[in-house]
C-alpha cells in the first residue's frame, strides 16, 4: 500500500459523511481529491483519485458498514430533559455510598440514576432536582464538578449491534458533523445514551431522525 493510499484511507475511515457519499456514488472523485490535497494529502490529483477508487472498491467489498447502517435504520429514539451529571472523587467513602443512592431515587416515578465509573472519578447522572440528594449523601468536599441543564437522548438498537463494528462511529460522527457536543456517552447495548447540552437536544434528535429516515429510504 502506497503512502497516498494509506493516508486517503485514514482520512476517509474517520469521515462518515464522505464514506456514505461514496457508498451512494454521489461524490465527484476529482472534487474529493482536491479536497483531500488541500487537507494534507501529498501527491498528484490522479494519484489521489486512484487511491479513492481503491477505497471505494474495498468499501463495497466490506459489508460491515452496510450491516451497521441496517441496524441503525431500525433504531427507536427517546429523549428527556432536566438532567445533571455529578462528578466525584473515586475513594472508598464515595464507593461505599453509591449503593445508598439506589434507595433514594424513585424509579417508580420515572427518576433517573446512571452511574459511570472511571479510573480516577465516578459520575452520577440524575434528574436536576436530585442533585442535592447526591451532594448531601456524598459530601460537598467529594464533588469535583456538577453539570446541569443537560438532556439525554437514548437510542434503542437491535441486540445485533453488540457484534456490528461501526455503529457507534457512525452515530458519533453524525453528532460531530452537526456541531453537537457530547458531554457524556454511555453504552449499555442494545441501548446507547448521549448526554448533551439541553439547547442542542432538538438539533440532535432531528439529526438522528434524518439519519434513520435516510437509511430506511436507501435501497
Amino acid at each position: 500500500m502506497t503512502n497516498i493510499t494509506r493516508d486517503v484511507q485514514r482520512i476517509l475511515d474517520h469521515d462518515v459523511i464522505i464514506r456514505r457519499g461514496l457508498g451512494r456514488e454521489i461524490i465527484n472523485r476529482k472534487a474529493l481529491a482536491e479536497y483531500l490535497r488541500k487537507n494534507g494529502i501529498k501527491g498528484s490529483i490522479d494519484a489521489i483519485i486512484s487511491a479513492i477508487r481503491r477505497y471505494e472498491t474495498e468499501l463495497k467489498a466490506d459489508n460491515s458498514y452496510a450491516t451497521a447502517e441496517a441496524i441503525i435504520k431500525d433504531a427507536k429514539l427517546s429523549t428527556r430533559t432536566g438532567i445533571a451529571i455529578v462528578a466525584m472523587t473515586k475513594d472508598s467513602s464515595v464507593q461505599s455510598n453509591i449503593p445508598k443512592l439506589f434507595t433514594t431515587i424513585h424509579y417508580d416515578r420515572g427518576e433517573v440514576l446512571r452511574v459511570v465509573q472511571a479510573e480516577e472519578s465516578i459520575k452520577v447522572i440524575v434528574d436536576e432536582r436530585n442533585v442535592a440528594k447526591v451532594t448531601d449523601l456524598m459530601g460537598q468536599n467529594k464533588i469535583i464538578k456538577t453539570e446541569r441543564k443537560l438532556a439525554e437522548i437514548t437510542m434503542k438498537l437491535s441486540p445485533l449491534s453488540a457484534k456490528a463494528p461501526g455503529v457507534l462511529a457512525i452515530l458519533n460522527n453524525e453528532l460531530a458533523a452537526n456541531d453537537i457536543n457530547i458531554v457524556e456517552a454511555v453504552s449499555c447495548v442494545p441501548e446507547l445514551l448521549w448526554f448533551i447540552d439541553q439547547k442542542d437536544l432538538l438539533k440532535a434528535h432531528q439529526t438522528f431522525l434524518e439519519l434513520v429516515g435516510s437509511l430506511q429510504a436507501k435501497k
